[in-house]
């Protein structure tokens, strides 16, 4: 069994309103905390997929993305309406390595651990 780290992050130009538009404003506008996930030989499925969440509003411009993080294991992921990573669909995240992938709100994320 592996362990990810999953984050979610809002790139792009934050709220308007009471934003002075410095360019961290405009780079990271929002995000949520991060989850440790835990990551096996059978695709993250159902509701143990992390969901991402509606981090952009609708005064808002900019694209919300997952970070994922493998702790210390290679992994799969996969990000979509109803995913399933395989070992031959999906990003490699390999021991150390943070990918940030695009993702849309309510859609998921499915991991699965990497076989040689």
């Amino acid at each position: 069994m592996s362990t990810a780290s999953v984050q979610f992050i809002r790139f792009g130009i934050a709220s308007r309103q009471g934003s002075r538009n410095l360019p961290a404003d405009m780079m990271i506008g929002g995000y949520s905390a991060r989850e440790e996930v835990a990551v096996t030989g059978t695709a993250t499925a159902g509701g143990s997929r992390p969901e991402c969440p509606a981090l952009v509003d609708d005064d808002d411009l900019g694209y919300t993305h997952v970070r994922i993080q493998a702790l210390d294991g290679d992994m799969i992921a996969q990000v979509g309406d109803d995913p399933t990573a395989s070992q031959t669909a999906g990003v490699l995240v390999t021991v150390g390595q943070e990918v940030i992938l695009p993702c849309l709100a309510e859609q998921l994320v499915s991991l699965v651990t990497r076989t040689a």
